[in-house]
């Protein structure tokens, strides 16, 4: 009787000790998991200026993809400075020559030997008879500008007021020379996204500013 009662408890320490290691291991997994999401995937993005308006408003909490390859027309955010991020939406990217005719979006690329031209339809916008005017820039057509290795053309979807690629011209549409300027963005580089907010988070950005804001 003695020897299967400690038989039994034997067996069962066991049991015991195998299924603490296995909580312990999926834990840790499930640890680990959490933190690649939020430091190195996942994040959240509250915004803080008009400049994608009605897209994205002021106050909104967005749902931010560290891991996405960036695409023409995809809202990303970046690193404008030390202390500001942006959110612009992409409209040239490597490869491209941007212009504007009559404030409509022109785009000349090559792909795979073959000349293409095609004009950037914009549904989005919150005023598309706004041109590329903005309130401290004017330029009623942007000059040819070719987008190089490794950078995008960026602009706001409330084109009157944001500040995004157009400042590489001045009001003349000749070359800004003052690329310090505090409202100063250009061709953003890859280096400075940060992430993208995917059009399914767009749309569904009233939940998300409820849960996260």
């Amino acid at each position: 009787m003695f020897l299967k009662l400690f038989k039994d408890k034997t067996e069962y320490s066991k049991r015991d000790f195998i299924f603490d290691i296995v909580l312990g291991f999926i834990c840790l997994i499930l640890i680990g998991f959490l933190f690649f999401v939020s430091n190195f995937w996942i994040a959240t993005v509250s915004v803080s200026q008009q400049s994608m308006t009605n897209t994205i408003n002021d106050g909104d909490v967005l749902i931010l993809d560290k891991l996405a390859t960036v695409e023409r027309g995809d809202v990303i955010v970046f690193k404008q400075n030390d202390n500001d991020d942006y959110i612009k939406r992409v409209i040239g990217i490597e490869g491209d020559t941007i212009y504007t005719e009559n404030g409509v979006i022109y785009v000349e690329r090559f792909e795979n030997g073959e000349y293409k031209k095609f004009k950037i339809k914009e549904s989005y916008l919150k005023n598309p008879s706004a041109g590329t005017y903005i309130e401290y820039f004017l330029c009623n057509d942007i000059p040819k500008t070719v987008i190089g290795k490794g950078q995008y053309f960026v602009l706001g979807d409330n084109r009157e007021s944001s500040q995004d690629s157009r400042t590489i011209y001045t009001e003349y549409g000749e070359e800004n020379p003052d690329t310090t300027a505090p409202n100063y963005v250009g061709l953003v580089s890859e280096s400075q996204i940060i992430g993208v907010v995917h059009q399914f988070w767009i749309e569904n950005k009233d939940i998300t500013t409820k849960l996260f804001g």
